[in-house]
């Protein structure tokens, strides 16, 4: 959600200094043709819980983990054809999609379960759709019982020395949607209070459990502007990204809408975009090249920009990494009100080395928080404009 997400969106490497890509996750094509779920038997169950399922196809690697709608379930792996689980309880009838996560890849078999009460049930093969891996049609949505909240983000970002961090360009936009049911805490309290820093921040997220709502969301802002973001899987939860955009696709000082067909839900005003800078200073941490790693001063590292006023708050946000290693060896987070300058403390780079290296990002920091109009959950957005640049630590 800090500028660690931001770089994790983006697939942003290690700083350059170790350029291995094999960080950068990709699926194999093969992999995931072959995992793929053919039938669930019986396809129905009551809303109590309790039935015995099997689940059939192939593909399924040892630690398969199986999902009817938003619930995860245990399953026993009798071989790679066959799972077998115990359906779980639901407060109300349902129709979900049944989902199986491996380490190659993911399946879906859309409208996979129904959970009902009523005797019988249709006695089929569980779901209209191919089960190939998620090319029917997204079923219901998944299970659509109970309040939905969840997370908006979007990033605009522009890269000193794109080839320090493994981009492609100088410019990443990107998007995400986390949806999941109401949990005590917020997605925005990760930033440190404006005027202050932190030293190594332990972000903590208020829940890891996501929904799966369909094949896509949107983002609108009006007729002029909307994003498709695509159901994504990550560590075996169900997200929504949308990675790679175009600079206009970032429309700045705008309200989004999220849209969420699966749920025939729109949520008014999920998310605020922010201004960006006419001036950035020291303009050196942008230096790309041979350029890059302008000298860092830890007892005067003063940043300024212009406009001011602009937005909620402005991240200063300071990896450090050991030179001859390329490990990361700590990090300084520092929020401010949008004055036009911050300065870090000195005490904040206590006990790194002259000539550590560093990746700076500096960006705006816009949050929304609205509310659903059916039942009154919220949904939290937040919105990043900026840059990351590169330094070298001096006394």
């Amino acid at each position: 959600m800090r500028a660690l997400l931001l770089c994790g969106l983006a697939a942003c490497g290690t700083m350059g200094l170790d350029t291995d890509k094999s960080d950068t996750a990709s699926l194999d094509s093969g992999a995931l043709a072959s995992l793929r779920i053919d039938s669930v038997v019986p396809n129905y169950g009551p809303l109590g819980g309790g039935a015995e399922v099997v689940l059939s196809g192939a593909g399924f690697d040892a630690g398969a983990v199986v999902w009817f709608g938003g619930a995860e379930l245990e399953a026993t792996r009798i071989d790679s054809a066959t799972l077998l689980v115990v359906s779980p309880a639901v407060p109300v009838e349902a129709t979900v999609d049944v989902r199986v996560v491996t380490p190659s890849g993911e399946a879906v078999l859309p409208g996979g379960f129904t959970f009902t009460d009523a005797v019988g049930g249709d006695g089929g093969d569980g779901g209209d759709g191919d089960g190939d891996g998620g090319s029917g049609d997204g079923g219901d949505g998944g299970d659509n019982s109970g309040l939905l909240t969840g997370r908006v983000q979007m990033d605009y970002l522009v890269i000193g020395c794109p080839s320090c961090f493994g981009f492609p360009s100088n410019l990443a936009v990107d998007a995400g949607v986390w949806l999941h049911d109401p949990v005590a805490g917020t997605w925005l309290d990760d930033l440190p209070p404006n005027g202050s820093c932190v030293r190594d921040p332990t972000p903590s997220a208020p829940t890891t459990r996501f929904r799966d709502v369909g094949n896509a969301v949107y983002l609108e802002s009006g007729a002029s502007a909307a994003l498709a973001l695509s159901r994504s899987a990550l560590d075996g939860q169900t997200v929504y990204l949308a990675s790679g955009l175009a600079g206009d696709d970032y429309v700045r000082n705008a309200a989004w809408d999220l849209v969420v067909p699966g749920l025939s839900l729109t949520v008014p005003g999920a998310l605020r975009t922010t201004g960006g800078f006419t001036d950035i200073q020291p303009l050196t941490m942008l230096n790309d090249g041979g350029q890059a790693f302008w000298p860092l001063s830890a007892s005067a590292a003063v940043f300024s920009w212009a406009p001011a006023g602009v937005a909620d708050t402005v991240v200063v946000d300071i990896l450090v990494f050991d030179p001859a290693s390329g490990a990361q060896v700590g990090e300084v987070l520092c929020a401010a009100n949008d004055t036009g300058a911050l300065q870090v403390p000195p005490a904040g780079f206590d006990g790194f080395y002259e000539g550590d290296l560093v990746a700076i990002y500096l960006y705006r920091w816009e949050t929304t928080r609205s509310t659903r109009p059916d039942d009154g959950s919220t949904v939290e957005g937040m919105t990043l404009f900026g840059g990351l640049g590169t330094g070298s630590l001096t006394p």
